[in-house]
């Protein structure tokens, strides 16, 4: 079966034929075990060595392919549309109508195909998934690109819409979208307050989930229930069996109708990563029991990444696909011998579904917990007893949720009945990660470079404790790969720290129509200067700048430098406060009373933290890095008592490298403080975002800044930044960098001068 598979992935694409031959070498002997022997077992090492094997060579080759078809990815016309091309386009939602951007299939028009986000200025929010949609569009740039996401990278803005279905193109696909659609809107009806959380546990659709919930399931270590699972995956198909069993036939007949039926439930979501991988897992098992073979739960493993891989080679560089085979092998390579430690005498009180659940959380846990760290930066410390208490709740709510909508065609009174009974498992799922979230220490950051010495750290203790020359007993062998781990989260930033001397850093974060600077010092003490905005629903401190430093190890801050009370500068500050250390907070003395300021002076009464006054001269000394303040010299000063006119502008000097930030300093400033600047700068912080009103001609004739950064949000209403503003600096040459095109751009310069522009870290 799977050689026919292959053979018809390979006719589709020539291509994949070296990587087939790479793949299939270790993940052969998994296919048909001999049957004068019994299959290789979990704990067989020449079982688990080749899966290994396939692990990797699937992730090498997968970094292969993504270079080598780089170049086509990169012209995918969705990633490089004009920003504002207008054009008439076609094609369907693919969810039901709501609030916001929705997924949008982009049949035809502006020479693109794909899934887009669209907003609609008449009649496309009650237009219904599916429904052929002909308007006029007009594109709008994302604020950040991500080469194999390319839906992530534009808005449509479509107008004049209207509804003509009688096209028959792509009828299976409108069709699906359709029923989703019809799927989502009668969840609406059953559950009117928890229908984000209903379409993401059965329709993989959490676009309408609030991010203060999906942050309360992040931080309690559940996050992977939200995302369609072989958890999910397993719940369906156990249904299936229950209800085919009491047809009466036999359990081959049994497991490969329930396979069958599971395909056609991923299929209705769209092939999801890991329910794709539970379907292809549950699949090779339903045939291997139907042909009288054991089967190898291993080989079913690595058969299926093999398959994922061959059908999408740039699939294992996606977070979701590595969590799922992680959490897989978790399952099977961790979770066992955990189990067997359980059976100890003084635990054998214990009942035995119970020691099972909680191996398989914990072998589940400990195999993801790397890949979570690195990808978001933290770890839930209660994951584990949150997922044994939430798993009965998913258990029980799925089952509710396929009812209720079974029956809601033709009872709609019992339908009701059992959406009540179904929404307090919702409601008791939210209120657990709620809880769980909000419980002290819930979840640790882990900053990259201590995470990266913990991996290397633990290979290299197992590699020498497997293959040395002297034998270790396997009860000291994780003794050894525990030294290897601290060894490497104590060395990894001292080395860093080594490698990083001489050189200082300053980093601009894209936090939207706002600023946010840190700067790091060749000594690896970091300086703030502003944090970002904040709204209603979006917090630059929390969202942004915490966890890019905690990302980065930061856990204080010398000084928080605030340069005017300004909503987009100063938003994120008492997130930011409350997270970190700081030596003190700098600002020009404006005090007003809008929350944020408000909420950043409360913590700094309770933190003790001193607040002083920027004023012309003052300075901060810090590892042959010097910020001095030029601006704001008093109320009487050039700008007079304007916010905007007070900001505080700082000078950074590192040797012959000097870099000006001016925050949202009016032109009367800038030419203000000519006479205090240098005739060459290396990096200007362009002033307002690129607002008319800063950046005068005066400043770049006397400065000529050799690269210019503009903090500035995606597609904002104030038109930043300015036209003519953009044509002074290209005037003098500068190399121009925007955080809503080029996310976080970080500058590393050193004592001489020399600067470069490397990738966010």
């Amino acid at each position: 079966m799977v050689g026919s598979a292959a053979s018809a992935l390979l006719a589709s694409s020539e291509a994949h034929l070296p990587l087939l031959t790479l793949l299939l070498l270790p993940v052969l002997p998994f296919l048909r075990p001999d049957r004068k022997r019994t299959p290789p077992s979990t704990s067989d090492p020449g079982t688990r060595n080749a899966l290994y094997v396939s692990v990797v060579l699937a992730i090498f080759t997968g970094a292969v392919t993504t270079h080598l078809q780089r170049g086509s990815m990169e012209r995918d016309c969705r990633l490089h549309l004009a920003d504002g091309a207008v054009g008439p386009v076609a094609g369907w939602f693919e969810s039901a109508p709501g609030t916001g951007a929705r997924p949008f299939y982009l049949m035809d028009g502006l020479g693109c195909r794909g899934t887009i986000r669209v907003l609609s200025s008449n009649r496309g929010p009650g237009i219904m998934p599916g429904v052929l949609v002909r308007g006029v569009g007009r594109w709008r740039r994302a604020g950040s690109q991500v080469a194999t996401w390319p839906h992530t990278s534009d808005i449509l803005e479509l107008a004049d819409a209207s509804v003509n279905d009688t096209d028959p193109g792509a009828r299976l696909a409108r069709t699906r979208a359709r029923l989703r659609g019809r799927v989502e809107s009668r969840l609406r009806t059953l559950f009117p307050s928890t229908w984000p959380l209903a379409s993401a546990l059965i329709l993989a659709r959490k676009e309408g989930l609030d991010h203060d919930v999906r942050e309360s399931f992040a931080i309690a270590g559940i996050a992977h229930l939200l995302a369609i699972s072989g958890f999910h995956v397993g719940v369906v198909s156990m249904l299936v069996s229950m209800v085919v069993r009491q047809i009466g036939l036999g359990p081959r007949r049994t497991g490969m109708l329930s396979s069958a039926v599971t395909w056609l439930y991923v299929g209705f979501i769209g092939f999801p990563d890991a329910a794709t991988r539970a379907a292809l897992i549950l699949t090779f098992v339903s045939v291997s029991r139907w042909r009288t073979r054991p089967p190898g739960a291993l080989g079913a493993v690595a058969t299926s990444l093999l398959v994922l891989f061959l059908v999408d080679p740039l699939s294992p560089a996606r977070p979701g696909f590595q969590l799922s085979f992680a959490g897989a092998l978790g399952l099977l390579i961790v979770a066992p011998p955990i189990r067997s430690r359980l059976d100890a005498a003084w635990l054998r009180r214990i009942p035995r579904p119970l020691k099972a659940g909680l191996a398989a959380g914990v072998g589940a846990t400990l195999a993801t917990a790397p890949i979570v760290a690195w990808h978001f930066g933290r770890v839930s410390l209660v994951g584990l007893p949150a997922t044994l208490l939430a798993a009965p709740l998913v258990t029980v709510a799925i089952p509710g949720l396929l009812l209720t909508l079974a029956v809601s065609s033709i009872a709609p009174g019992l339908a009701q009945l059992l959406a009540g009974g179904t929404n307090l498992s919702l409601r008791a799922l939210e209120m657990l990660a709620a809880g769980f979230a909000a419980l002290p220490g819930a979840s640790v950051w882990i900053g990259s470079v201590t995470l990266t010495g913990a991996i290397l750290g633990g290979v290299g203790g197992a590699l020498w404790a497997r293959s040395g020359p002297h034998r270790i007993r396997r009860p000291v062998r994780s003794g050894v790969i525990l030294l290897g781990v601290v060894s490497g989260v104590l060395g990894a930033p001292l080395i860093e720290r080594a490698l990083g001397s001489g050189t200082l850093e300053i980093v601009f974060l894209s936090v939207g129509q706002g600023d946010a600077t840190a700067i790091r010092s060749p000594a690896g003490r970091w300086i703030l200067i502003d944090t970002g905005p904040r709204g209603p629903t979006y917090d630059a401190g929390a969202r942004v700048v915490v966890p890019y430093l905690r990302r980065r190890g930061v856990r204080r801050l010398e000084t928080l430098i605030l340069t005017h009370p300004d909503l987009d500068h100063i938003g994120g500050a008492a997130s930011v406060m409350a997270e970190f250390d700081v030596g003190y907070v700098l600002d020009p003395a404006r005090a007003t009373g809008r929350d944020a300021y408000v909420d950043a002076l409360e913590i700094a009464v309770e933190r003790d933290i001193p607040w002083l006054e920027a004023r012309r001269g003052f300075v901060i000394a810090l590892d042959d890095v010097e910020i001095v303040v030029l601006h704001p010299s008093g109320p009487q000063g050039p700008g007079g008592m304007d916010a905007n006119a007070q900001s505080v502008v700082v000078l950074v000097r590192y040797g012959e490298f000097e870099a000006l930030l001016t925050g949202d300093a009016t032109s009367e400033v800038e030419e203000a403080l000519l006479r205090d600047l240098p005739t060459r700068l290396e990096v200007l912080k362009v002033g307002h975002h690129g607002s008319i009103t800063s950046t005068s001609d005066a400043l770049l004739l006397h400065t000529a800044p050799a690269l210019a950064v503009i903090s500035v949000g995606a597609n904002n209403r104030y038109g930043h930044p300015d036209d003519n503003v953009v044509a002074r600096l290209l005037t003098v040459g500068s190399r121009i960098f925007r955080t809503d095109r080029h996310g976080h751009v970080r500058v590393r310069a050193r004592r001489s001068g020399l600067h470069e522009v490397v990738g966010a870290w």
